[in-house]
């Protein structure tokens, strides 16, 4: 007997809805990639281009402006007179030497005997430079700064003209006891306004009016009372505290 023969099957088309479903993770990986791809471009353009990443570009990045103010120059003139006076010199910067010191003075410091300024962050010892001594022996005082009060002993007068930079606030670190404290500033202040930052600190200051041969020392208490009544330019302080504090000096 013969087999049956059977009628070829045509094949089916396949029913769109029935596809492989690796077809379907396919599609998903290249929608994915696509994706990352195009957001990785929006981000590094953002940093070109805000308005690429937000669309609104004056409000995609922050600016923030600072002004900055110069401090006022200001030309110090200033004689230091015969005999011994104590002064500050507001003009000078944080630290110079003695030589440029000297080299802003009319006679160039021939004139100077010696210079002392106090120093109670070493023990309270006095720093010293002397005229009479050998240039072999070294000197103490070797730079000063606005933030001190310095004696001079002069044998003639010399005139210290500088042209310098006023700064607005000037900090002066001030330990317990005694300091002897420049005055950084070219305005006169009554008392109760220039140490207002030390107020809580301070007991007594001093300066020196004219000189030691022939002037006198002012001094006020705190609280109250005494012939010192302000602070000015070109005067050096004694200034006594009760613990470290630092003076904030206004120009």
């Amino acid at each position: 007997m013969s087999p049956r023969i059977l009628p070829r099957a045509e094949p089916r088309a396949q029913n769109p809805a029935h596809r492989p479903p690796h077809r379907f993770r396919l599609l998903a990986v290249y929608l994915f990639l696509s994706l990352f791809a195009l957001f990785s471009f929006l981000i590094m353009a953002s940093h070109l281009s805000p308005f690429l990443l937000t669309g609104r570009a004056t409000n995609a990045t922050a600016i923030t402006l600072v002004n900055v103010t110069p401090s006022p120059t200001f030309l110090c003139v200033h004689t230091l007179p015969a005999g011994t006076s104590l002064a500050s010199l507001p003009c000078l910067p944080l630290l110079v030497t003695r030589a440029e010191l000297f080299a802003n003075l009319s006679a160039y410091g021939a004139n100077v005997l010696s210079m002392y300024r106090y120093t109670p962050w070493t023990n309270g010892r006095w720093q010293v430079y002397n005229s009479s001594l050998p240039g072999y022996v070294v000197q103490s005082l070797a730079e000063v700064s606005r933030q001190e009060g310095i004696y001079f002993v002069m044998g003639s007068p010399e005139t210290f003209s500088y042209s310098g930079v006023l700064p607005h606030t000037t900090n002066v670190q001030l330990r317990q006891g005694w300091n002897l404290a420049g005055y950084p500033s070219n305005v006169t202040r009554p008392l109760n306004e220039s140490l207002a930052t030390i107020n809580d600190t301070y007991t007594e200051i001093k300066t020196l009016e004219g000189t030691e041969e022939s002037g006198l020392y002012l001094v006020s208490f705190n609280p109250g009372g005494g012939s010192l009544t302000n602070t000015s330019i070109y005067h050096g302080y004694w200034i006594n505290l009760t613990a470290p504090d630092t003076w904030v000096v206004t120009s």
